[in-house]
Parts: C-alpha cells; sequence; structure tokens
C-alpha cells in the first residue's frame, strides 16, 4: 500500500500483473509440447547429466561420465553425427576427449543441482525440465527489466517477441543451461541497475544474481566488463561497489573449480579436440584463424535467418544510436555490449547463435527504445490532424 501512495497507481500495478501473465502463459504454450518428450541431447548435455548423477548418486567424475558416455550407447542423434566423422575426429566416443574436456564443464553446478533436486532418481529429463522452466522465466523478467524505463505495452510486446526468436526457443528447449544463465545475467542487469537508482540496498539480490551465474555460465564476464567499465569512468561510490561486489560475487566459482583459460583458448584454437599445446605461443597463434571461425559462423547464421538478423542487428543499432547518454541505465546497457564481445572472443566457438544469446537483454532494450520513439512520432502526427478536425 505504500508503494501505491508513492506513485504507483493501482491501474498500473493491474497493468503489469496482466501483462506478466500473458507473458508466462505465452512462454507455456510455446514450451509446453517439450515436457516429456524426445531429448535434443547435445554434448554439453551429457555432461551436465553426468554431473546430476554425481549429486544423486554420489558418484566421482570420473564414474559419472562413464555411466553417461561410455555405459550405454550414446543418444542415436549424438551418435548418427558421431557416426558420420573420421574415427579421429569423434569426440563423444573418446574416453580421452570426454575426461579432458570435463574441467570446462565443473563449474556449471546450478541446472544440474536444480535438475537433481526435482527429479533425485536421476532422470534424464530432468536437466531439460529445469531448462524449459527457465525458459518461463525469460519474458517476466525481460518485463521487469524494461519496465524501468518503458511502458507497459512496449514491455510487454519486446518481451514476447524475444522469447519468439528461434535461436531463443531452440536452445532453451535442450538440457543445457542457456535459458538460466539468460534469465539470471537479465536478472543481474535488472539489479544493478536498480543499485544504480535507488542505492546499495539492492546490492544482495545483485551479489545472488552473479553468484548464481557464476555456477551456471561463463556469461558474469558480461556484467563484470561493463560494471567495471562504469566504475572506471565514473568513480562514484556506487559504481565502484557495483563492480567490487559483482568481482567478489563471480570470482569464488572459477577461484574454486579452476578456470583454465589458457587451455580452453588451446582446446578452442584446436576446433575443441585435446591440445597438443598449451603454451602462450601456440594458442596466440591459433587465435586469430579460431576467431575468423567465430565471426564465419555469425555472419552464415544471419545470413540464412534474416528474421532474426533483423532484430538482433536492429536492436543493438538503435541501443547505441537513441539511448540517452545521461542515464545509468542506458549506460549500463551499452557497456554491456561490449561484454558481451568480450566474452565471443573468449570463448571462440562458433555455435549457431548460442552464445550470441547474452546480447538478447540489450536487443530487448535498444527494441524498446525504437517501440517508444515510433510511438512518440505517431503522437505528434496525430496530434496536429486531432487539433484540425476539432477546430472544423
Amino acid at each position: 500500500m505504500i508503494a501505491l501512495r508513492r506513485g504507483w497507481p493501482r491501474g498500473r500495478w493491474a497493468q503489469g500483473t496482466v501483462a506478466l501473465l500473458v507473458l508466462l502463459a505465452l512462454a507455456g504454450a510455446l514450451s509446453h509440447d517439450r515436457y516429456g518428450g524426445g531429448i535434443g541431447w547435445t554434448k554439453d548435455g551429457l555432461f551436465l547429466q553426468a554431473r546430476t548423477l554425481q549429486i544423486t548418486d554420489g558418484h566421482s567424475e570420473h564414474a559419472a561420465l562413464e555411466k553417461v558416455f561410455f555405459a550405454n550407447p550414446l543418444p542415436r542423434r549424438l551418435a548418427e553425427r558421431e557416426a558420420l566423422l573420421d574415427p579421429h575426429k569423434q569426440r563423444a566416443a573418446d574416453p580421452r576427449w570426454v575426461h579432458y574436456s570435463a574441467q570446462f564443464y565443473r563449474r556449471r553446478w546450478l541446472v544440474p543441482a536444480l535438475a537433481a533436486a526435482t527429479h533425485p532418481s536421476g532422470d534424464p529429463h530432468g536437466i531439460e525440465t529445469v531448462s524449459l522452466v527457465g525458459y518461463l522465466l525469460l519474458a517476466p523478467l525481460l518485463f521487469l527489466l524494461l519496465r524501468r524505463r518503458f511502458g507497459v505495452a512496449a514491455s510487454l510486446a519486446v518481451a514476447a517477441v524475444c522469447i519468439l526468436l528461434e535461436p531463443v526457443r531452440d536452445w532453451s528447449f535442450r538440457p543445457l543451461t542457456e535459458s538460466w544463465g539468460l534469465a539470471l545475467e537479465i536478472g543481474a542487469l535488472l539489479a544493478a541497475a536498480l543499485v544504480l537508482e535507488r542505492g546499495a540496498r539492492w546490492l544482495p539480490a545483485w551479489i545472488a544474481c552473479m553468484a548464481l551465474l557464476s555456477v551456471t555460465r561463463d556469461a558474469t564476464i558480461v556484467l563484470v566488463a561493463a560494471t567495471a567499465i562504469m566504475a572506471l569512468t565514473e568513480r562514484t561510490r556506487t559504481t565502484i561497489a557495483l563492480f567490487v561486489s559483482g568481482l567478489v560475487a563471480a570470482a569464488p566459482a572459477p577461484l574454486i573449480f579452476g578456470a583454465p583459460l589458457l587451455d580452453h583458448l588451446a582446446y578452442a584454437g584446436n576446433g575443441f579436440y585435446v591440445p597438443e599445446s598449451t603454451s602462450i605461443g601456440s594458442v596466440v597463434g591459433d587465435y586469430l584463424p579460431a576467431l575468423g571461425r567465430v565471426l564465419e559462423g555469425v555472419l552464415d547464421y544471419l545470413v540464412h535467418n534474416p528474421l532474426t538478423a533483423t532484430v538482433f542487428l536492429g536492436g543493438m543499432g538503435l541501443l547505441l544510436f537513441l539511448s540517452p547518454r545521461g542515464d545509468s541505465f542506458f549506460r549500463l546497457m551499452r557497456w554491456a555490449l561490449l561484454g558481451c564481445a568480450l566474452l565471443l572472443a573468449l570463448a571462440l566457438n562458433p555455435t549457431n547463435f548460442r552464445l550470441e544469446l547474452v546480447f538478447v537483454p540489450l536487443v530487448a532494450v535498444g527494441l524498446a527504445l525504437g517501440w517508444e520513439r515510433a510511438a512518440a512520432m505517431v503522437r505528434e502526427v496525430r496530434s496536429p490532424t486531432a487539433a484540425t478536425e476539432a477546430a472544423g
């Protein structure tokens, strides 16, 4: 009631509640037929399933990997893809590759832990179900983020567009960490915006989102980079506190579970096969060709998916050119674009627009800016017309 008396009319609360329910219903309608169906396993998903078995059955990492990858036949589609490769190019059927690659998944505990909590028997559908729940959270969180600066109509429409995008649905409907990683990234951006606007009382929410994101995906780098630049350029207590607390919240996961950056860059530079060398010289020599493959993959996806290309490129362009320069909310979003680019440059992984999902909340902000600018232009056109009709 206090909040209502301070400028939040009942009508606005009601509109927001209805919008959230509409978005949840839309997400549910888009994903409901995925529950309990065939599982679209990938190699990444199998590593997550092994992590789930470590929790539910108490297996060691080695035993869990052996059970998932080698005790039973590989999932049919994955096995078919592996069979098309030369024997020395196969990954999931190679014990050396499996056990080497496991190090890059050791920090990803949140989704397996949720799967173990909801499916204590280790049901293979556990991770898929958790991923779908993450998808249900995306639109409401996007709506709340956009409502920091935009009206109900713009926020509702743009959030709906974003969850309808093919790459968002495709990767969220698989047993992976993408939906939860994106949901926590949006939550972290929302919490950071609230810290910038309302002060330190929102720091616990920011810290919690960063800590959870650090054991879900590697997207903490997006937020750390954005807040670091704000702290360096603005040097206020709030921006420094935001950066330091976010860094401290994100740091334990790589410190505890390991963050072998050179190993990762060597692994990626070698086409995600076990590298022969992880020396700096080898990494530097392989970096530019690997980055070229990433850029080639992005361009190829955009060319063959013009709708997604229009939404992503249009949203980012609108954010860069229309956002007010003096508003901390929009400064955070613009710097986060640089953080997303840094993530792609370090991941070196052409993923068919999977890693690029980190741009979604920033694209959403740009689209909402475009929506409201277009709405303002329409109102300007209508106003003289209405005045002329009234005078007549």
